[in-house]
């Protein structure tokens, strides 16, 4: 890894935490955008229910995706609300089982401990 790569600023803030794509510009490639992932859900019509709403969408460094699926939720509480009541095909959908499912776990959690 090139070490301005190491030593990015934008590196240190993933580190941190996840982030809002609206609070990070990040490069459209290099060995940073390698090591980045980002949770996007788009609401667009197709084969689910259209939910109210645009969703935030999140990056976040490979591996921090639970943190990633938190910080969605907290984003978008009532997206995902309307999306696990839904008993039709929901936005959610488009991502992988995985990532699904984190985002369920964290909102069951989250909304037990009365976080969102």
């Amino acid at each position: 890894m090139h070490h301005q790569t190491k030593n990015s600023e934008k590196l240190k803030k993933l580190r941190e935490e996840p982030r809002l794509s609206k609070d990070i510009q990040l490069p459209t490639g290099g060995q940073l955008r390698d090591l980045i992932s980002k949770l996007q859900v788009t609401n667009k019509r197709g084969d689910w229910k259209l939910i109210g709403g645009k969703t935030d969408s999140i990056y976040h460094l490979i591996g921090d995706e639970r943190r990633a699926a938190r910080l969605f939720v907290k984003e978008n509480p009532d997206f995902s609300r309307e999306c696990f009541e839904s008993e039709t095909r929901t936005p959610l959908h488009q991502l992988n089982d995985f990532m699904r499912k984190l985002i369920l776990q964290e909102y069951e959690i989250m909304e037990y401990n009365g976080e969102i």
